[in-house]
């Protein structure tokens, strides 16, 4: 026994006179890079509410930073120049390549993304995926969706994007309407250098259509107020507005008689706001001021990025789960994986954009309706969509459940 004892002290010795050795614990980023995954995972569980969350968010806190910093614009006024003056934000700008050719045909863009993604979709055989680890409480927010049902959810997103920004309806959309109906009215800035012309100065209207002074108009007076300062306006018909018509001689022949040459190649070098030349001739253009202008790039924004996320969520749980592919499992292709890619990236331009518009344009209540509109929209597709499915599945497919591929509805 006594040489065993003195093996274990020499041997307990010379462990204790080293120097101690310090180990990192990597038991804390584990821990935190597991809160991260179950964090992301839980989002893409319900991406339609949690995608009106976010956008709740990015439009309140847009809203209070322009309240704040004085940064937001009141778009039911006519002339946009004092925004140039106040912000030199570039997403702010109109003029940048984002909202000429982004956001301008956000719809455009995110119909075809969706039609991509719809398309280039592996078969359902091939959809085979390990949820061992799911829990039975998320599995109702796992609904494998159909093609056919998929396509009926674009469908149906499409016809609120043009029943709400586009005029289908009775002429109109809901938006015009809207405006039109809490005292909206369309006016067309006329050049400046009628203002020099003494017969024009004399005249109450042209073309039989009443001419606006804000010079003349009462202090007080809420079109005036609207309207820039020291200059002339055509009050027209709201189809001006609404169908974007040109004032063209053809239509406005008196109008056009008062136009100098001078006043034309203004007209024609964009020094008149709004103008367009076309054919040859000046074509100016009427805008909506006054009214109440819902937000319809907030409208549109909520929707569209509510749609993208709610259809690439699948591939993105899919991502989060590599690795616990069982054998014969497969994920999904290339092509697919690249359109999944571009939507993520292009629903979070379309976030980004939404705080934009929230911190710069519109009043608070514009668009907080914006906001209410394209979240309501978004759950009134979801539901029509999902009941169609029920009452024709063997049209439009049944919702399955993800992980046990039984039929939910």
């Amino acid at each position: 026994m006594e040489p065993e004892v003195a093996i274990t002290f020499e041997q307990h010795s010379r462990t204790a006179s080293r120097a101690p050795t310090f180990v990192p614990d990597s038991q804390p980023r584990n821990i935190f890079r597991k809160a991260q995954e179950e964090m992301i995972r839980r989002l893409l569980r319900d991406p339609v509410k949690v995608t009106s969350i976010i956008a709740g968010v990015l439009v309140c806190t847009g809203i209070l930073y322009g309240k704040t910093f004085d940064t937001t614009f009141d778009t039911s006024k006519f002339d946009f120049s004092d925004l140039n003056r106040k912000s030199q934000f570039y997403f702010a700008d109109k003029r940048n390549p984002f909202n000429r050719y982004g956001v301008k045909y956000a719809w455009g863009w995110t119909f075809m993304i969706l039609l991509l993604h719809l398309l280039t979709a592996p078969p359902r055989g091939r959809r085979r995926l390990s949820d061992a680890d799911e829990t039975p409480e998320s599995r109702h927010f796992h609904q494998r969706l159909s093609k056919g049902h998929r396509l009926l959810e674009v469908l149906l997103a499409t016809a609120a994007w043009a029943l709400m920004t586009q005029a289908i309806l009775a002429g109109t959309s809901v938006t015009d309407l809207l405006r039109r109906s809490t005292g909206g009215t369309c006016e067309l800035r006329l050049p400046s250098s009628l203002q020099r012309d003494p017969t024009f100065s004399n005249l109450q209207t042209i073309d039989s259509q009443p001419i606006i002074r804000t010079s003349d108009a009462v202090t007080g007076d809420s079109l005036a107020a609207d309207l820039v300062p020291s200059e002339v306006y055509l009050s027209l018909p709201m189809q001006y507005c609404s169908h974007n018509i040109p004032i063209t001689p053809s239509s406005h022949p008196e109008l056009y008689s008062y136009l100098s040459p001078k006043a034309k190649q203004e007209g024609a070098e964009g020094k008149i706001t709004p103008s367009q030349v076309q054919g040859g001739d000046l074509s100016l253009r009427a805008r909506i001021t006054q009214g109440f202008d819902l937000s319809g790039h907030v409208f549109l924004l909520v929707l569209s990025t509510g749609l993208i996320l709610r259809h690439v969520s699948p591939v993105l749980r899919r991502w989060l789960k590599k690795g616990k592919i069982g054998p014969g499992e497969t994920l999904v292709g290339s092509t697919h994986t690249g359109v999944t890619i571009l939507g993520t990236a292009v629903a979070s331009v379309w976030l980004w954009m939404l705080w934009t518009t929230s911190a710069y344009f519109h009043t608070t209540y514009e668009k907080l309706a914006g906001y209410v509109a394209g979240v309501s929209a978004l759950f009134i597709v979801l539901a029509l969509s999902n009941t169609a499915s029920s009452v024709v599945p063997s049209v439009l497919g049944p919702i399955h459940n993800a992980a046990e591929g039984k039929k939910v509805m």
